[in-house]
Protein backbone atom coordinates (compact mmCIF):
# COMPACT_ATOMS: atom_id res chain seq x y z
CA UNK A 1 0.00 0.00 0.00
CA UNK A 2 2.91 2.25 0.52
CA UNK A 3 4.48 2.02 -2.98
CA UNK A 4 0.69 2.82 -4.08
CA UNK A 5 -0.06 5.75 -1.92
CA UNK A 6 3.28 7.42 -3.15
CA UNK A 7 2.03 7.05 -6.64
CA UNK A 8 -1.49 7.66 -6.25
CA UNK A 9 -3.63 9.41 -2.52
CA UNK A 10 -5.27 6.11 -0.92
CA UNK A 11 -8.73 8.22 -1.42
CA UNK A 12 -7.75 8.30 -5.44
CA UNK A 13 -6.95 4.46 -5.48
CA UNK A 14 -9.87 3.30 -4.40
CA UNK A 15 -12.19 5.56 -6.94
CA UNK A 16 -10.23 3.76 -9.67
CA UNK A 17 -10.85 0.49 -8.01
CA UNK A 18 -14.99 0.77 -7.98
CA UNK A 19 -15.00 1.06 -11.67
CA UNK A 20 -16.41 -2.66 -13.27
CA UNK A 21 -15.62 -1.28 -17.04
CA UNK A 22 -18.71 -1.39 -18.07
CA UNK A 23 -18.46 1.18 -20.79
CA UNK A 24 -22.12 3.58 -19.48
CA UNK A 25 -19.64 6.34 -19.68
CA UNK A 26 -18.14 6.34 -23.24
CA UNK A 27 -21.29 7.91 -25.22
CA UNK A 28 -21.03 10.72 -22.62
CA UNK A 29 -17.20 11.57 -23.05
CA UNK A 30 -16.66 14.50 -25.40
CA UNK A 31 -12.90 13.08 -26.24
CA UNK A 32 -14.05 9.37 -26.98
CA UNK A 33 -16.93 10.83 -29.12
CA UNK A 34 -14.67 12.13 -31.45
CA UNK A 35 -11.69 9.99 -30.96
CA UNK A 36 -13.15 6.78 -30.51
CA UNK A 37 -9.74 6.09 -28.88
CA UNK A 38 -10.61 3.93 -25.83
CA UNK A 39 -7.40 5.52 -24.03
CA UNK A 40 -9.48 8.61 -24.03
CA UNK A 41 -12.37 7.21 -22.05
CA UNK A 42 -12.99 7.67 -19.09
CA UNK A 43 -12.80 3.93 -18.51
CA UNK A 44 -9.29 4.01 -20.67
CA UNK A 45 -7.75 6.69 -18.45
CA UNK A 46 -9.22 4.74 -15.52
CA UNK A 47 -6.91 1.69 -16.45
CA UNK A 48 -3.97 3.88 -17.00
CA UNK A 49 -3.96 5.48 -13.64
CA UNK A 50 -4.56 2.47 -12.24
CA UNK A 51 -1.72 0.95 -14.00
CA UNK A 52 0.80 3.99 -13.14
CA UNK A 53 -0.51 3.81 -9.47
CA UNK A 54 -0.19 0.16 -9.16
CA UNK A 55 3.86 0.42 -10.74
CA UNK A 56 3.00 -1.25 -14.35
CA UNK A 57 3.57 2.29 -16.43
CA UNK A 58 6.07 4.97 -15.55
CA UNK A 59 4.58 9.09 -16.48
CA UNK A 60 4.90 8.14 -20.63
CA UNK A 61 4.66 10.49 -23.29
CA UNK A 62 1.32 8.41 -23.61
CA UNK A 63 0.10 8.40 -19.80
CA UNK A 64 0.61 12.33 -19.76
CA UNK A 65 -1.22 12.95 -23.23
CA UNK A 66 -4.54 10.74 -22.84
CA UNK A 67 -5.10 12.04 -18.86
CA UNK A 68 -4.18 15.65 -20.13
CA UNK A 69 -6.65 15.36 -22.81
CA UNK A 70 -10.11 15.01 -20.96
CA UNK A 71 -11.98 17.92 -19.99
CA UNK A 72 -12.85 16.93 -16.62
CA UNK A 73 -16.47 17.56 -17.45
CA UNK A 74 -17.24 14.95 -14.97
CA UNK A 75 -20.13 13.65 -17.23
CA UNK A 76 -19.19 10.14 -17.11
CA UNK A 77 -19.45 10.54 -12.70
CA UNK A 78 -23.37 11.10 -13.60
CA UNK A 79 -24.16 7.99 -15.45
CA UNK A 80 -21.62 5.75 -13.43
CA UNK A 81 -23.66 2.75 -11.98
CA UNK A 82 -20.94 2.39 -9.60
CA UNK A 83 -20.79 5.87 -8.34
CA UNK A 84 -16.89 6.33 -9.24
CA UNK A 85 -15.79 9.95 -8.48
CA UNK A 86 -13.68 10.27 -11.59
CA UNK A 87 -12.42 13.99 -11.35
CA UNK A 88 -11.04 13.08 -7.39
CA UNK A 89 -8.59 10.68 -9.17
CA UNK A 90 -8.08 12.48 -12.50
CA UNK A 91 -7.07 15.71 -10.03
CA UNK A 92 -4.82 13.50 -8.00
CA UNK A 93 -3.26 11.70 -10.93
CA UNK A 94 -1.89 15.13 -12.79
CA UNK A 95 -1.16 16.25 -9.17
CA UNK A 96 1.58 13.10 -9.33
CA UNK A 97 2.73 13.86 -13.04
CA UNK A 98 3.17 17.79 -12.36
CA UNK A 99 5.33 17.37 -9.18
CA UNK A 100 7.34 14.61 -11.22
CA UNK A 101 7.62 15.99 -14.63
CA UNK A 102 10.32 17.60 -15.82
CA UNK A 103 9.41 20.74 -18.22
CA UNK A 104 11.40 23.44 -20.31
CA UNK A 105 12.42 26.52 -18.61
CA UNK A 106 9.67 28.41 -21.22
CA UNK A 107 6.81 25.75 -19.94
CA UNK A 108 7.60 26.50 -16.45
CA UNK A 109 8.44 29.97 -16.61
CA UNK A 110 4.18 29.90 -18.25
CA UNK A 111 2.69 27.71 -15.97
CA UNK A 112 4.28 29.84 -12.99
CA UNK A 113 3.13 33.43 -14.88
CA UNK A 114 -0.51 31.90 -15.50
CA UNK A 115 -1.32 29.55 -12.39
CA UNK A 116 1.00 31.00 -9.30
CA UNK A 117 1.53 34.50 -10.56
CA UNK A 118 -1.91 36.04 -12.59
CA UNK A 119 -4.33 33.25 -10.83
CA UNK A 120 -3.16 34.24 -7.55
CA UNK A 121 -5.00 37.94 -6.72
CA UNK A 122 -8.12 39.92 -8.55
CA UNK A 123 -5.75 42.36 -8.37
CA UNK A 124 -3.18 40.76 -10.87
CA UNK A 125 -5.34 39.38 -13.25
CA UNK A 126 -6.43 43.28 -13.78
CA UNK A 127 -2.64 44.24 -14.26
CA UNK A 128 -2.37 41.03 -16.78
CA UNK A 129 -5.79 41.87 -18.91
CA UNK A 130 -4.07 46.17 -18.46
CA UNK A 131 -0.53 45.21 -19.51
CA UNK A 132 -2.41 43.09 -22.51
CA UNK A 133 -4.15 46.03 -23.88
CA UNK A 134 -0.48 48.29 -24.33
CA UNK A 135 1.00 48.54 -27.34
CA UNK A 136 3.37 45.94 -28.56
CA UNK A 137 2.22 43.11 -25.65
CA UNK A 138 1.05 40.84 -28.30
CA UNK A 139 4.81 39.72 -29.44
CA UNK A 140 5.34 39.84 -25.49
CA UNK A 141 2.15 37.46 -24.54
CA UNK A 142 3.49 35.43 -27.48
CA UNK A 143 6.79 35.15 -25.85
CA UNK A 144 5.74 34.11 -22.79
CA UNK A 145 2.93 31.45 -24.20
CA UNK A 146 0.20 33.64 -22.71
CA UNK A 147 -1.19 35.01 -26.28
CA UNK A 148 -3.82 31.94 -26.22
CA UNK A 149 -5.10 32.69 -22.94
CA UNK A 150 -5.64 36.68 -23.39
CA UNK A 151 -6.87 36.34 -26.79
CA UNK A 152 -10.43 34.91 -26.59
CA UNK A 153 -11.44 37.74 -23.71
CA UNK A 154 -9.46 41.32 -25.16
CA UNK A 155 -12.97 41.50 -27.19
CA UNK A 156 -14.83 41.04 -23.98
CA UNK A 157 -12.79 42.53 -21.94
CA UNK A 158 -14.42 45.79 -19.82
CA UNK A 159 -12.43 48.28 -17.54
CA UNK A 160 -15.43 48.44 -15.28
CA UNK A 161 -13.78 46.12 -13.01
CA UNK A 162 -15.59 44.80 -9.86
CA UNK A 163 -12.90 45.60 -7.40
CA UNK A 164 -13.95 44.48 -3.89
CA UNK A 165 -11.11 46.64 -2.26
CA UNK A 166 -12.82 49.90 -3.53
CA UNK A 167 -16.51 49.01 -2.64
CA UNK A 168 -17.40 45.57 -0.71
CA UNK A 169 -21.01 46.35 0.38
CA UNK A 170 -24.08 46.14 -1.34
CA UNK A 171 -27.69 46.89 0.47
CA UNK A 172 -30.55 45.43 -0.31
CA UNK A 173 -33.23 47.36 -2.22
CA UNK A 174 -36.20 47.91 0.25
CA UNK A 175 -36.01 45.20 3.51
CA UNK A 176 -33.02 43.59 4.36
CA UNK A 177 -34.11 39.38 4.15
CA UNK A 178 -30.46 37.54 3.82
CA UNK A 179 -26.81 38.73 4.57
CA UNK A 180 -24.87 37.24 1.67
CA UNK A 181 -21.23 36.98 0.69
CA UNK A 182 -20.27 36.75 -2.91
CA UNK A 183 -17.52 35.78 -4.63
CA UNK A 184 -16.59 38.24 -7.11
CA UNK A 185 -14.09 35.58 -8.93
CA UNK A 186 -11.27 36.49 -11.19
CA UNK A 187 -13.25 36.15 -14.52
CA UNK A 188 -16.51 37.64 -13.65
CA UNK A 189 -14.98 41.00 -11.65
CA UNK A 190 -12.87 42.11 -15.13
CA UNK A 191 -13.62 40.30 -18.41
CA UNK A 192 -17.36 39.19 -17.56
CA UNK A 193 -17.75 42.18 -14.67
CA UNK A 194 -21.01 43.02 -16.68
CA UNK A 195 -22.28 39.85 -15.31
CA UNK A 196 -21.22 40.35 -11.21
CA UNK A 197 -22.92 43.77 -11.51
CA UNK A 198 -26.17 41.97 -13.36
CA UNK A 199 -25.99 39.22 -10.18
CA UNK A 200 -25.23 42.14 -7.61
CA UNK A 201 -28.51 43.56 -9.14
CA UNK A 202 -30.52 40.63 -8.98
CA UNK A 203 -29.45 39.84 -5.68
CA UNK A 204 -30.48 43.05 -4.04
CA UNK A 205 -34.38 43.31 -5.63
CA UNK A 206 -34.67 39.68 -3.70
CA UNK A 207 -33.54 41.46 -0.29
CA UNK A 208 -29.92 40.43 -0.31
CA UNK A 209 -27.12 42.75 1.79
CA UNK A 210 -24.25 41.86 -0.17
CA UNK A 211 -20.46 41.65 0.69
CA UNK A 212 -17.34 41.22 -1.25
CA UNK A 213 -14.49 40.25 1.20
CA UNK A 214 -11.64 42.31 0.40
CA UNK A 215 -8.96 39.69 0.78
CA UNK A 216 -10.70 37.11 -1.32
CA UNK A 217 -8.41 35.36 -3.49
CA UNK A 218 -9.34 32.73 -6.79
CA UNK A 219 -11.17 29.84 -5.97
CA UNK A 220 -8.59 27.40 -7.60
CA UNK A 221 -10.26 25.55 -9.71
CA UNK A 222 -7.90 26.29 -12.55
CA UNK A 223 -4.95 24.86 -10.36
CA UNK A 224 -7.12 22.03 -9.17
CA UNK A 225 -7.80 20.58 -13.07
CA UNK A 226 -4.08 21.19 -13.86
CA UNK A 227 -2.42 19.57 -11.35
CA UNK A 228 -1.36 22.34 -8.98
CA UNK A 229 -2.96 21.10 -5.93
CA UNK A 230 -1.07 22.63 -3.65
CA UNK A 231 -1.56 25.98 -4.96
CA UNK A 232 -5.21 25.31 -4.69
CA UNK A 233 -5.05 24.53 -1.22
CA UNK A 234 -2.90 27.59 -0.54
CA UNK A 235 -5.69 29.99 -1.90
CA UNK A 236 -8.32 27.98 0.08
CA UNK A 237 -6.55 28.86 3.17
CA UNK A 238 -6.52 32.65 2.18
CA UNK A 239 -10.39 32.42 0.80
CA UNK A 240 -11.36 30.67 4.03
CA UNK A 241 -9.75 33.95 6.35
CA UNK A 242 -10.90 36.37 3.99
CA UNK A 243 -14.56 35.73 4.48
CA UNK A 244 -14.80 34.43 8.02
CA UNK A 245 -14.17 37.86 9.33
CA UNK A 246 -17.55 38.58 7.54
CA UNK A 247 -21.02 37.58 8.86
CA UNK A 248 -23.53 36.12 6.60
CA UNK A 249 -25.67 33.04 5.79
CA UNK A 250 -24.61 32.26 2.42
CA UNK A 251 -21.79 32.52 0.10
CA UNK A 252 -23.42 32.99 -3.60
CA UNK A 253 -20.87 32.05 -6.39
CA UNK A 254 -22.20 32.68 -10.17
CA UNK A 255 -19.56 30.49 -11.89
CA UNK A 256 -19.99 26.98 -12.24
CA UNK A 257 -16.70 25.84 -12.35
CA UNK A 258 -15.89 28.54 -8.78
CA UNK A 259 -18.58 26.86 -7.24
CA UNK A 260 -18.10 23.38 -7.49
CA UNK A 261 -14.02 23.53 -6.09
CA UNK A 262 -15.41 25.93 -3.30
CA UNK A 263 -17.80 23.11 -2.11
CA UNK A 264 -15.27 21.03 -2.27
CA UNK A 265 -13.10 22.88 0.18
CA UNK A 266 -14.26 20.41 2.90
CA UNK A 267 -13.10 17.12 1.12
CA UNK A 268 -9.99 19.11 0.50
CA UNK A 269 -8.75 19.15 3.91
CA UNK A 270 -10.33 16.20 5.32
CA UNK A 271 -6.94 15.19 6.23
CA UNK A 272 -6.11 18.29 7.83
CA UNK A 273 -6.92 18.60 11.47
CA UNK A 274 -5.94 22.10 11.37
CA UNK A 275 -8.29 22.99 8.33
CA UNK A 276 -11.25 20.65 8.07
CA UNK A 277 -13.80 21.67 10.11
CA UNK A 278 -13.46 25.16 9.38
CA UNK A 279 -12.88 24.20 5.25
CA UNK A 280 -16.32 21.51 6.02
CA UNK A 281 -18.32 24.99 7.52
CA UNK A 282 -17.80 27.01 4.57
CA UNK A 283 -18.20 24.29 1.94
CA UNK A 284 -21.86 23.78 3.53
CA UNK A 285 -22.74 27.99 3.29
CA UNK A 286 -21.67 27.81 -0.89
CA UNK A 287 -24.44 28.35 -2.97
CA UNK A 288 -24.88 28.83 -7.07
CA UNK A 289 -27.06 31.85 -8.04
CA UNK A 290 -29.68 29.81 -9.47
CA UNK A 291 -29.53 26.99 -6.36
CA UNK A 292 -30.14 30.14 -3.76
CA UNK A 293 -33.02 31.79 -5.91
CA UNK A 294 -34.48 28.55 -6.54
CA UNK A 295 -34.85 28.18 -2.71
CA UNK A 296 -36.12 31.71 -1.84
CA UNK A 297 -39.67 33.20 -2.24
CA UNK A 298 -38.32 35.09 -5.81
CA UNK A 299 -38.76 38.71 -6.04
CA UNK A 300 -41.43 38.24 -9.44
CA UNK A 301 -41.59 42.02 -10.53
CA UNK A 302 -40.37 40.36 -13.95
CA UNK A 303 -40.99 42.22 -16.80
CA UNK A 304 -40.82 41.06 -20.90
CA UNK A 305 -37.68 39.34 -22.51
CA UNK A 306 -38.78 38.33 -25.37
CA UNK A 307 -35.94 35.80 -27.07
CA UNK A 308 -35.85 31.98 -27.89
CA UNK A 309 -32.76 30.75 -26.03
CA UNK A 310 -31.34 27.59 -25.10
CA UNK A 311 -29.57 26.23 -22.24
CA UNK A 312 -26.34 24.84 -22.19
CA UNK A 313 -25.92 22.86 -18.65
CA UNK A 314 -22.57 24.23 -17.39
CA UNK A 315 -20.57 21.02 -16.53
CA UNK A 316 -19.64 21.70 -13.02
CA UNK A 317 -22.64 22.74 -12.17
CA UNK A 318 -25.01 19.68 -14.19
CA UNK A 319 -22.02 17.14 -13.13
CA UNK A 320 -20.11 18.83 -10.50
CA UNK A 321 -23.05 20.21 -8.21
CA UNK A 322 -25.87 18.02 -9.75
CA UNK A 323 -28.06 21.56 -10.22
CA UNK A 324 -30.20 20.85 -13.49
CA UNK A 325 -33.56 21.96 -12.82
CA UNK A 326 -32.50 25.20 -10.12
CA UNK A 327 -31.67 27.19 -13.49
CA UNK A 328 -34.68 26.04 -15.55
CA UNK A 329 -37.17 27.32 -13.20
CA UNK A 330 -35.81 30.54 -12.72
CA UNK A 331 -35.87 30.95 -16.62
CA UNK A 332 -39.30 29.87 -16.95
CA UNK A 333 -40.34 32.75 -15.02
CA UNK A 334 -39.26 35.31 -17.01
CA UNK A 335 -42.43 36.53 -19.39
CA UNK A 336 -41.42 36.83 -22.83
CA UNK A 337 -38.92 34.32 -22.78
CA UNK A 338 -39.02 30.79 -24.86
CA UNK A 339 -36.91 27.97 -23.35
CA UNK A 340 -35.78 25.35 -25.71
CA UNK A 341 -33.60 22.28 -24.74
CA UNK A 342 -30.87 21.34 -26.53
CA UNK A 343 -29.84 17.15 -27.23
CA UNK A 344 -27.57 16.79 -25.11
CA UNK A 345 -27.79 19.81 -22.59
CA UNK A 346 -25.11 18.55 -20.25
CA UNK A 347 -22.46 17.75 -23.10
CA UNK A 348 -19.41 19.92 -22.58
CA UNK A 349 -19.12 22.93 -24.77
CA UNK A 350 -15.28 22.51 -25.37
CA UNK A 351 -14.10 25.29 -23.19
CA UNK A 352 -13.23 23.68 -19.82
CA UNK A 353 -11.29 26.01 -17.73
CA UNK A 354 -8.07 26.80 -19.89
CA UNK A 355 -8.54 23.43 -21.70
CA UNK A 356 -9.63 25.84 -24.91
CA UNK A 357 -6.39 27.21 -24.88
CA UNK A 358 -4.18 24.81 -24.26
CA UNK A 359 -5.52 22.54 -26.73
CA UNK A 360 -7.86 24.75 -29.27
CA UNK A 361 -8.15 22.28 -32.55
CA UNK A 362 -9.99 19.73 -30.19
CA UNK A 363 -12.18 22.36 -28.65
CA UNK A 364 -13.07 23.87 -31.71
CA UNK A 365 -14.47 20.21 -33.00
CA UNK A 366 -16.03 19.92 -29.44
CA UNK A 367 -17.83 23.44 -30.09
CA UNK A 368 -18.36 22.89 -33.55
CA UNK A 369 -21.04 19.70 -32.37
CA UNK A 370 -22.19 22.46 -29.91
CA UNK A 371 -23.26 24.99 -32.56
CA UNK A 372 -24.69 22.66 -34.62
CA UNK A 373 -27.32 21.24 -32.18
CA UNK A 374 -28.10 25.06 -31.10
CA UNK A 375 -28.42 25.88 -34.62
CA UNK A 376 -31.20 22.74 -35.04
CA UNK A 377 -33.65 24.11 -32.58
CA UNK A 378 -33.64 27.65 -33.76
CA UNK A 379 -32.44 29.56 -30.92
CA UNK A 380 -31.32 32.96 -31.13
CA UNK A 381 -29.74 32.48 -28.21
CA UNK A 382 -27.39 30.44 -25.57
CA UNK A 383 -27.48 30.66 -21.87
CA UNK A 384 -23.77 29.95 -20.34
CA UNK A 385 -23.47 30.51 -16.79
CA UNK A 386 -19.78 29.56 -16.34
CA UNK A 387 -17.37 31.98 -17.59
CA UNK A 388 -15.35 29.72 -20.20
CA UNK A 389 -18.20 28.32 -21.81
CA UNK A 390 -19.56 32.19 -22.36
CA UNK A 391 -16.02 33.01 -23.70
CA UNK A 392 -15.98 30.12 -25.75
CA UNK A 393 -19.44 30.32 -27.08
CA UNK A 394 -18.81 34.36 -27.43
CA UNK A 395 -15.73 33.80 -29.95
CA UNK A 396 -18.19 32.38 -32.07
CA UNK A 397 -19.44 35.14 -33.22
CA UNK A 398 -22.83 33.52 -34.38
CA UNK A 399 -24.81 33.83 -31.30
CA UNK A 400 -25.75 35.67 -28.74
CA UNK A 401 -24.62 34.91 -25.23
CA UNK A 402 -26.45 35.58 -21.55
CA UNK A 403 -25.88 34.53 -18.10
CA UNK A 404 -28.77 33.75 -16.29
CA UNK A 405 -28.36 36.99 -13.89
CA UNK A 406 -28.20 39.15 -17.26
CA UNK A 407 -31.82 37.76 -18.34
CA UNK A 408 -32.88 38.04 -14.72
CA UNK A 409 -31.08 41.76 -14.88
CA UNK A 410 -32.80 42.70 -18.16
CA UNK A 411 -36.02 41.38 -16.43
CA UNK A 412 -36.39 43.29 -13.36
CA UNK A 413 -35.19 46.40 -15.41
CA UNK A 414 -38.30 46.00 -17.84
CA UNK A 415 -40.57 45.79 -15.22
CA UNK A 416 -39.48 48.66 -13.02
CA UNK A 417 -36.49 50.62 -14.64
CA UNK A 418 -33.12 50.69 -14.08
CA UNK A 419 -30.35 50.95 -11.00
CA UNK A 420 -26.29 50.60 -10.62
CA UNK A 421 -23.86 48.78 -8.72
Amino acid sequence: MARLEKKLSAEAYAELQECVHCGFCLPNCPTYRLLGVEADSPRGRIRLMKAYADGEIGITEGLVKHLSLCLVCRNCETVCPSGVEFGLAMDDARYQIEKNTKRSISKRMTRWLLLSFTFSSLSRVRFVLGLSKLPGSGYLMKKLELASFIKPMQSLNRQDYVNPSKKSVYPAEGKSRYKVAMLAGCIMSTVLSKIDRATIRVLNKNGCDIVLPTQQKCCGALHQHEGALDRTLELAKKNIKAFSKYDFDMLIVNSAGCGATMKEYGRLFASDSRWREEAKKFSTKVKDLSEFLAEIPINDNFGEVKLKIAYQDPCHLAHGQRIKKEPRKILQMIPGLTLVELKTPDQCCGAAGIYSMLYPEMAERILEARMQEISATGASAIVASNPPCYIQYSGTNSIRVYHIAELLDMSYRNFSGSSSA
